[in-house]
């Protein structure tokens, strides 16, 4: 039991996982698309809270890292591709909380629309679908 400790407190938590997932080299098969990417790109703290907690970092800042990576690989671009949908759901729950903030300081759906470079009536059949429960494509996907 010590043991275990003891090499937890060294070696941390990531290389716990399958397929070596604590380094970079190892990390593909049977490793989920963001911990693929973490493995590969998490640098100072993200590297950090990689190997020792096994934390994955922000999908947004992993797929940037891969995108600017010269040396991208397979692997690292269908990782970054599966990550796509995640990221379009992340964004229409910001555009959500946007609108909704616009509208709660008095934004009328003109200026909302103007702003997302819509028509008004295009802003407001946005806000209406997504309050009745219909979601888009992307978010049925992540």
């Amino acid at each position: 039991m010590y043991r275990i400790a003891d090499l937890v407190a060294e070696r941390g938590l990531a290389w716990l996982l399958p397929d070596g997932a604590g380094d970079p080299a190892d990390a593909e098969p049977g490793l989920a698309p963001i911990e693929v990417l973490t493995a590969r790109y998490a640098t100072g703290p993200a590297g950090r809270a990689w190997r020792e907690q096994a934390r994955t970092m922000p999908v947004r800042a992993a797929v940037q890292a891969a995108l600017a990576d010269p040396d991208l690989d397979t692997d690292a671009a269908l990782a970054t591709v599966a990550l796509l949908p995640q990221l379009r759901a992340e964004q229409e729950h910001l555009e959500a909380a946007a609108v909704d903030a616009a509208r709660r300081v008095g934004a009328s759906w003109t200026q909302v629309g103007t702003a997302l470079r819509i028509s008004k009536q295009s802003a407001h059949t946005w806000a209406r679908r997504r309050s009745t429960g219909i979601r888009s494509r992307a978010a049925v996907r992540a």
